[in-house]
């Protein structure tokens, strides 16, 4: 299994000018080791992410992480009722 490799947003946005400067969805999944789907996926949300970098956001977040920390304290008074 491969593991998963997310892109900053500084790299979708360079993504985003090498493919228009004309590098190829392979060329860039090389270069930035991910799937080309995923490669698709930026050049489909060009314009979401356009305007995030433009409006400054925070470059260097990858992705969203889960709030887990909230649900396993309910999760497990759930299941010690269950038990």
């Amino acid at each position: 299994m491969t593991t998963r490799n997310d892109l900053t947003l500084e790299d979708k946005i360079n993504a985003i000018k090498l493919n228009e400067a004309g590098l190829t969805y392979r060329k860039l999944r090389d270069k930035f080791n991910i799937a080309i789907g995923a490669i698709s996926n930026v050049i489909k949300r060009r314009a979401e992410y356009m305007s995030d970098y433009e409006n400054n956001l925070n470059k260097i977040v990858k992705r969203e992480t889960s709030h887990d920390s909230e649900l396993h304290p309910l999760l497990a008074e759930f299941q010690s009722k269950l038990i």
